[in-house]
């Protein structure tokens, strides 16, 4: 009975290896990535998102815990999507065929999401990336993106509306999408106070400077002030400090604290 129960434990070890063996990701796309199509007033969009994996599901460690960085990479950094052909299909399950064939064939996007397998399984040579480098990224997250009539700074953090494009020459996805991903989950994690809070403060901080007369000159010059504050916060240092560690085996890097 003893060696029987031996057997059985062995046979479901080796058929548990071979299902993981046996995951490609090539294979996947169509089941982490989700398109339907939407409205919004009279305006029809693709409502793009991931899934929720089940624990038995083929990368479902990488995908369930790492949402925000995915999604970060794929709103940035796909460059092929052809999504004027998807907006034209009415099938929902043939949109969704397709939809999954575009991603897996643009090369940039499917490259990058290699990395992370990579990393994940130790196959990587990993940069090293300075505090002082992520950070410079982090703060471009905190943008006033505009001054009202009154006067008063409009503030945002935001994946989309950036100071990356005018302030980085060469884009690094990986180190972008995990400094927002950091960022956004604090903000959606319930503490008070949070970087929202910590936006804020900064904001009322450089009200006590006069910043230019002309009102371009001002908001260049604001934006400024609140990168150099931003980037001497500790709030942000710990949020990126505690999801490194969290999320380090993900990364195609190394972080160095040291400087």
């Amino acid at each position: 009975m003893r060696n029987r129960l031996v057997t059985l434990l062995l046979v479901f070890i080796s058929t548990s290896l071979l299902a993981q063996h046996s995951c490609n990701i090539e294979d996947e796309f169509g089941n982490i990535f989700k398109v339907e199509k939407a409205t919004y007033g009279n305006r029809m969009y693709l409502n793009q998102t991931i899934n929720q994996l089940k624990a038995s599901e083929c990368y479902a460690e990488l995908v369930n815990s790492n949402k925000e960085h995915i999604t970060y990479l794929r709103q940035h950094f796909t460059s092929t999507v052809d999504f004027e052909k998807l907006r034209a299909i009415n099938d929902s399950e043939d949109l969704q065929l397709h939809y999954a064939e575009e991603l897996k064939n643009d090369t940039k996007f499917y490259g990058l999401i290699q990395q992370m397998l990579a990393a994940e399984n130790n196959n990587l040579v990993k940069d090293t990336i300075s505090f002082n480098q992520m950070l410079n990224i982090a703060v471009k997250y905190f943008t006033i993106k505009g001054i009202t009539e009154e006067g008063n700074y409009e503030g945002k953090v935001c994946a989309g509306i950036n100071g990356l494009k005018w302030t980085e020459e060469v884009r690094q996805p990986h180190l972008e999408a995990f400094c927002f991903s950091a960022i956004i989950t604090n903000l959606k994690s319930g503490t008070k106070p949070d970087l929202q809070d910590e936006f804020i403060d900064t904001v009322k901080d450089i009200y006590t400077l006069n910043l230019g007369i002309d009102r371009s000159e001002e908001l260049l010059r604001a934006q400024g002030a609140v990168y150099a504050l931003m980037k001497n916060s500790e709030m942000l240092r710990d949020v990126l400090k505690n999801a490194y560690e969290d999320k380090k085996q993900y990364l195609p890097f190394y972080l160095d604290l040291s400087n």
